[in-house]
């Protein structure tokens, strides 16, 4: 039972088997570890999850940008060049719909 994989909320995992004189007793199934308590001061962890959101919409704009110009650098001499303003403004909007701004400040 130590590979159950439990959300980092779930403390301990006690099962009710019955004993011997006919009563039930708590068996102790899982227990998170100590060391596993989580880090950070409690008012700055809504902060930190806005700067990853954040992060990981900046990188998903850079990577669609990123295809998008060597797709238009493939297509015509210069493509990428031509596509720039295109190119520029679908990646920008993946990144939008990667951070979803009312997540950002509600989650």
């Amino acid at each position: 039972m130590a590979d159950l994989r439990m959300i980092s909320s779930v403390r301990t995992v006690v099962k009710l088997e019955p004993g011997p004189a006919g009563t039930f007793e708590p068996v102790e199934i899982y227990r998170r570890a100590e060391g596993e308590a989580k880090k950070g001061t409690r008012l700055l962890r809504p902060v930190d999850r806005a700067v990853q959101r954040l992060a990981q919409a900046q990188e998903a704009a850079a990577t669609a940008y990123l295809e998008r110009h060597d797709r238009s650098n493939g297509r015509r001499r210069d493509g990428w060049l031509r596509d720039l303003g295109n190119n520029v403004y679908k990646a920008s909007r993946k990144g939008q719909k990667k951070l979803k701004l009312n997540r950002l400040l509600f989650p």
